[in-house]
């Protein structure tokens, strides 16, 4: 029985040819059509792929040692992209392999440096998201409408998939192969379910977006979030329309209770 394959993290000799230049180029292509989509309008003409889900949520947790950390990327609406290999599953990215080359490819894709991620939940009140993205209720969570970013409405901007067994790499046809290897960035086991994941596809690691391009509307405080911290927001702030969503609040209290 062959063995999944966690190609996170994992030394790849084809990416060490990615070089600054080019992967800043990859940025600067894609950047330049956001903003276009943005400035132009078109924006309003894309259409809601997923029209069920409106908005997602990002949690959080005050940086007490950097605060500018936490309130950057509200004030300059922008979020930090990380490489897949830093989470918390240890299975990110698995896959069985079947097929040398395939797996090749998937290797170098899931590790090149312009396969950043950015992570939302569309779930607000989950009680185990706030105790594990929100240190343990102290946080926060800001509220992202997908309709205010152009970036949320895009094909790299997708909810993630749980299954219960790692996809399979094997031999096919190269369009077939491509569309595969990259459903393993939206790829996940079950026992993460929970978090109803959706993730952002962007082209840099260990960066920021470009400024403008996430338009936060709300920020929700957990059930212990001190009122020092909400007085930093509240000050940090004022600068965008960011409040306290007092009905979230109100079903996260109610929701923590009976579960």
């Amino acid at each position: 029985m062959s063995q999944p394959y966690y190609p996170a993290g994992q030394d790849s000799p084809v990416t060490t040819t990615w070089n600054e230049r080019t992967c800043s180029r990859l940025e600067e292509i894609f950047i330049q059509h956001q903003r276009q989509l943005e400035e132009d309008g078109h924006r309003d003409l894309l259409p809601l792929r997923y029209s069920d889900i409106e908005s997602v949520y990002r949690y959080s947790a005050l940086s007490e040692s950097k605060p500018e950390r936490t309130f950057e990327p509200l004030t300059e609406k922008k979020l930090w992209a990380s490489p897949i290999a830093v989470f918390n599953d240890t299975m990110e990215g698995a896959f069985f392999n079947d097929d040398s080359h395939a797996g090749a490819a998937a290797t170098m894709y899931l590790n090149s440096p312009f396969c950043g991620c950015i992570c939302f939940s569309c779930d607000a009140v989950h009680p185990l998201m706030w105790a594990h993205y929100s240190h343990n209720h102290e946080g926060y969570c800001v509220k992202y409408q997908r309709r205010d970013s152009a970036l949320l409405l895009g094909e790299a901007f997708r909810p993630v998939r749980y299954r219960r067994e790692p996809r399979r790499i094997c031999s096919m046809s190269p369009d077939q192969m491509t569309k595969t290897v990259r459903q393993l960035f939206w790829t996940k086991s079950e026992i993460w379910e929970y978090e109803q994941e959706w993730r952002l596809q962007y082209p840099r690691i260990n960066a920021y977006t470009c400024s403008g391009l996430l338009v936060p509307l709300a920020v929700i405080f957990g059930l212990r979030t001190p009122d020092t911290v909400k007085r930093m927001f509240y000050k940090e702030t004022r600068r965008i329309d960011v409040w306290a969503d007092s009905r979230i609040n109100s079903s996260l209290q109610v929701r923590g209770s009976m579960d």
